[in-house]
């Protein structure tokens, strides 16, 4: 996969800036629901995909050098997503339903988590409401389209191909990965940054 930029780029790109943008620290629940949540997406990939495409965007998130950058990488793969998705809301709400559980599987909703959670809200045309319960601190995610009792069927009708499909190759293969095309100017769709993102 070097040098070329997929979906499931852009979906561990996502999970990665929601477990680390906010507070700079990839915590190991954090993680751990990252990694459940990813497979749930795409049950046949191999450790070794895997591995390969965490490093892709794990040096290309690294290599951006500011929180500014990484979260315009993540603006830039929730309107990829966004795109690959449309024809299904309520594949829409099970990505911001994971977003949610890996922001809250530190047992901490941060401002910043909270912000982008509603900036993939705004992108993909849902209203996203969340909430904190008292007695157990879980952050809930209130949404009709949850209520109704629909549940998340992470990939269905989506080929475990479809996310591995490239959407375009580096321009200089010696170049490594360069991340999506069409990075986008935060400006675009939401304006300033989340609290803290500088």
């Amino acid at each position: 996969m070097s040098g070329e930029w997929s979906y499931a780029h852009d979906l561990v790109n996502m999970y990665l800036g929601i477990a680390h943008l906010a507070d700079n620290e990839l915590d190991p629940e954090e993680e751990r629901t990252f990694l459940v949540k990813f497979r749930e997406w795409m049950p046949h990939i191999t450790i070794d995909q895997f591995a390969e495409t965490w490093q892709e965007v794990s040096s290309l998130y690294e290599s951006l050098a500011s929180d500014e950058n990484r979260y315009a990488l993540y603006l830039q793969s929730t309107l990829n997503v966004a795109r690959l998705l449309e024809d299904s809301k309520q594949q829409l709400m099970c990505i911001i339903q994971d977003l949610v559980d890996i922001a809250g599987a530190d047992g901490v909703l941060h401002d910043n988590e909270m912000t982008m959670i509603k900036a993939a809200g705004f992108a993909y045309g849902l209203d996203v409401d969340l909430t904190v319960e008292e007695d157990t601190k879980r952050i809930r995610l209130k949404s009709e389209q949850l209520r109704s009792g629909a549940r998340c069927r992470r990939g269905r009708g989506l080929s475990h191909q479809s996310l591995l499909r490239l959407r375009r190759p580096a321009t200089d293969p010696s170049a490594g990965l360069r991340g999506p095309p069409g990075l986008v100017d935060r400006g675009q769709l939401l304006g300033p940054l989340p609290l803290g993102c500088v």
